[in-house]
């Protein structure tokens, strides 16, 4: 079989042609000078430096390509490219999203904005970084139904579905880490994948993909025990957003580290982030703790999230997040003889205090886009639903 060149090939072939042109006139040139041994080794050396780096590049690249992680990052990029550009050119955000002006005003460098969300800094920074440098380029690509600033919003999403990609690579991640096969694996990942709140967060300028891999971080690194994971999730976590310090119990009482460990960690990261937003407010000419008497006033919602929450509306609302894969756990429960069992007891011990952390998140905000914190525990339990059904076909076959 005949291997066709790659694009990377025929540039390489291309571009050194030339030189061995060149080396073959300069050895033609020493050959009559009578150095034939200089020849012969200059030639064997130069040759097999040439052939070895090509190959290097070549299997570097098919590396880099076939890499599971990159595989799965290319497969949640063609599942929700399509949704989130629909998203973002017929989404109306100058009349019905109030947090992107808020992420957007961060982003061009005004920090008067909402007292609460003003301080998640990340995302708008990369934004605005990308609409400096390449904000003429993309503003060619403008629609002409599209209203107000097209290259900003155009750089929000190419870092929002970036982190929203490895979103989903780090939940696939996670849940092969209990064992489950490729099938059941992108079950669970299509969960996610297939939610509205996907699309959403990676078409609009807001801040909320990089909260929600910051959570997956942390439950994978409680997972495989990666001390650097778990170190850069709760520095960076209070900084993506502030409830993050709800999951701070979970990684003190179910993570490798141990209790002074953590605790210490803790009070460093404290101490950078109060350093942050102090700094933050004298810089832009702020309240002093205006933020965080901002985010104290968060509690006035509990009450009337906590009505709401168990209304029909409120349910709905919640499982809407998951849609009809909710089905394959359902069905299983009411066919397969201990299936529940055999789910729950392949589930991680801090399952329910994780899921208490979340409907906490619930009483202070929206339920179903807090609910979509939850993901991955969600995506891991439809995940081990499938493989008890999987496991029941394959044994039917064997009959």
């Amino acid at each position: 079989m005949v291997r066709k060149r790659s694009a990377v090939q025929s540039c390489s072939t291309a571009h050194f042609s030339s030189l061995f042109h060149f080396l073959g006139l300069f050895f033609h040139f020493l050959y009559v000078c009578r150095y034939t041994p200089l020849i012969s080794c200059t030639t064997a050396i130069v040759s097999s430096q040439l052939v070895l780096a090509d190959n290097l590049k070549t299997e570097a690249l098919k590396k880099f390509l076939l890499h599971p992680n990159t595989l799965i990052f290319l497969f949640c990029l063609a599942v929700i490219i399509g949704p989130a550009i629909s998203t973002l050119l017929n989404y109306e955000l100058h009349v019905r999203c109030t947090d992107c002006y808020t992420y957007t005003g961060v982003a061009q460098g005004d920090f008067e904005q909402s007292a609460v969300r003003r301080y998640r800094i990340v995302v708008p920074f990369i934004a605005g970084g990308i609409d400096r440098l390449a904000g003429n380029i993309l503003e060619k690509g403008r629609p002409e139904y599209f209203h107000g600033d097209f290259s900003l919003p155009v750089s929000f999403f190419l870092v929002n579905i970036t982190l929203m990609c490895l979103y989903g690579m780090v939940i696939y991640r996670f849940l092969v880490s209990f064992g489950v096969s490729t099938g059941a694996a992108l079950i669970g990942l299509s969960t996610m994948l297939t939610c509205r709140w996907t699309s959403f967060w990676a078409a609009m300028p807001m801040i909320d993909s990089l909260y929600c891999l910051v959570i997956a971080l942390m439950l994978w690194a409680i997972r495989v025990k990666n001390t650097g994971l778990l170190v850069f999730v709760i520095f960076i976590g209070p900084l993506a957003k502030e409830s993050f310090a709800f999951f701070l119990p979970v990684i003190f009482i179910y993570s490798h580290l141990s209790k002074s460990k953590v605790l210490l960690l803790i009070l460093l990261s404290g101490i950078f982030i109060f350093g942050y937003r102090y700094g933050y407010e004298h810089y832009a000419g702020l309240p002093a703790n205006s933020g965080n008497h901002a985010d104290m006033g968060q509690v006035n919602y509990f009450k009337r999230y906590w009505a709401g929450l168990f209304t029909p509306k409120g349910l709905y609302k919640v499982v809407s997040n998951f849609g009809l894969w909710l089905l394959i756990p359902v069905l299983g429960m009411m066919y397969l003889p201990k299936f529940f069992a055999g789910v729950r007891n392949r589930l991680p011990k801090y399952t329910l205090p994780f899921l208490a952390m979340v409907v906490l998140h619930m009483l202070f905000g929206a339920y179903e886009r807090h609910m979509y914190i939850a993901m991955p525990i969600i995506c891991l339990f439809i995940a081990l639903s499938a493989e008890e059904w999987i496991k029941r076909y394959n044994e039917v076959l064997v009959r």
